[in-house]
């Protein structure tokens, strides 16, 4: 079997600001990849957003089998317009699980590393357009195929957790929100010590988000990326912020690292019986 790299040397990655690039540079050696794979499987959905076609890309990564039944993770990335360096490490990530299956154990992988399709387009749409198209499909208005996918998705495979990787260009330090404080303090918290030596992290390095109902009500109404909120189990939320102004490949290295990081540190407190 083939097994393709994106490689951290390439000096294409040194600023990110990949006019001439497409999404589709960073995720065809997945498409690559997952034809030869037993554990990668890839498909290609055309949506239409605006009466446009587009493809939005899909994989599933199945991790070396433990005990019991694998944890469903959703991975997003590519939600910020032009954030390719979030893009660039989604797919770098699949890839090494594909190549080291040990890495992702007990896992589901479900990913999506290019959420906000018009952000990488020739207009650079931002996220709140995202938002605002997927809070109007809750209120019942006409809804884009890509918008129906996604609640069809949290429908279908009801997630155990989710992990969205952010680069907004406007964050000093590596930082990370969640809902749960035992989860940022045993698991998220030792990840991003861990980065200190690669990335700056934030003064604030964890926010703890409120966990009530109304809560989850509140921000899926504002159009953010959730499930229905009456969902139980209740997924967990990690939401990761890469820092600007560092070089992209370290962006791209510390966003790999960090959510690898994170698969091990939930599989290892949920094993010693934590409870979110």
């Amino acid at each position: 079997m083939k097994t393709h790299y994106i490689h951290l040397d390439d000096p294409a990655l040194g600023q990110c600001e990949l006019h001439d690039a497409t999404t589709s540079d960073f995720i065809e050696p997945l498409f690559e990849c997952a034809e030869g794979s037993a554990s990668l499987v890839a498909s290609r959905n055309v949506v239409s957003i605006n009466d446009d076609l587009h493809e939005l890309p899909k994989f599933l990564l199945l991790g070396e089998r433990g005990g019991g039944v694998p944890i469903r993770l959703g991975i997003y990335a590519g939600l910020d317009a032009g954030a390719f360096d979030t893009v660039i490490a989604a797919s770098r990530l699949l890839l090494e699980l594909e190549l080291s299956p040990s890495l992702a154990r007990d896992y589901a992988v479900f990913a999506a590393p290019v959420v906000n399709l018009l952000g990488f387009g020739p207009d650079r749409v931002p996220l709140a357009n995202f938002y605002r198209r997927y809070a109007q499909a809750l209120d019942g208005e006409s809804a884009d195929e890509d918008v129906r996918y996604f609640q069809n998705d949290f429908a279908k495979w009801r997630h155990d957790g989710l992990i969205y990787v952010r680069s907004t260009g406007l964050n000093t330090g590596f930082a990370a929100t969640t809902r749960s404080r035992i989860l940022a303090d045993e698991v998220i918290a030792p990840v991003l010590r861990s980065l200190s030596g690669i990335v700056p992290i934030a003064r604030e390095p964890v926010r703890v988000l409120p966990s009530a109902s109304e809560a989850r009500w509140a921000d899926r109404r504002a159009g953010r990326l959730l499930p229905v909120p009456g969902s139980h189990p209740w997924p967990f939320e990690i939401e990761l912020f890469v820092p600007a102004g560092i070089p992209c490949e370290d962006r791209i290295r510390a966003l790999f690292l960090s959510v690898v990081s994170i698969l091990r540190g939930y599989r290892q407190f949920i094993a010693h019986g934590g409870e979110l």
